[in-house]
């Protein structure tokens, strides 16, 4: 009994720990990156926002901007820091616990038990390391893609990181014949 409570048990342990891992580049990166410093970002589109992640090494994003190709800078509405993956490990802990009384009078008592973490401030709480940053901007404001983001980190200069693909009309299917030439009035 107790050598498939120990399989269970190593076996869940195993299962959590490989749940963790570390933050990986994203898609986008700065032309020149700062001295000791690896930027990178990716974007979403969500309904009416755009959304930039930032992997800033660690470092808080303290200002995130979108220059527009009119000159313009948009401030980013929202930031949102996520911790890291390694601070501390996973945000969902798993405990067993396992115990039992004997006695020789006939008398005796196993007790069991399961307990799960969502990673709640009670006993301590996350480190101060920062993961993912999430800049939100009106989409309607940010203009057509590619955006040009530039990024402040805190203790380095500001540096611009472009995101997107530039916006095209796509192709016409093959065999569809071209449009007629504009004609002048």
């Amino acid at each position: 009994m107790r050598g498939r409570i120990a399989a269970l048990v190593l076996a869940s342990a195993v299962g959590v720990g490989a749940c963790s891992s570390s933050t990986p580049a994203l898609p986008y990166k700065p032309e020149v990156q700062p001295p000791g410093l690896t930027i990178s970002a990716a974007y979403a589109i969500m309904a009416d926002r755009l959304r930039v992640e930032i992997e800033s090494g660690g470092r808080r994003l303290e200002r995130a901007q979108i220059v527009r190709t009119d000159g313009v800078l948009l401030d980013a509405q929202t930031i949102e820091y996520t911790p890291a993956p390694g601070a501390g490990g996973s945000p969902v802990g798993l405990s067993f616990g396992i115990g039992g009384i004997s006695s020789t009078g006939g008398g005796g008592a196993v007790g069991s038990g399961v307990g799960v973490s969502t990673g709640g401030l009670v006993g301590g709480g996350a480190s101060g390391a920062i993961g993912l940053s999430i800049a939100s901007f009106p989409l309607a404001q940010a203009g057509p893609s590619p955006w040009q983001v530039r990024v402040k980190l805190q203790g380095i200069d500001p540096v611009d990181v472009v995101v997107g693909e530039p916006s095209s009309v796509p192709p016409p299917p093959p065999g569809t014949p071209p449009p007629p030439p504009p004609t002048s009035r």
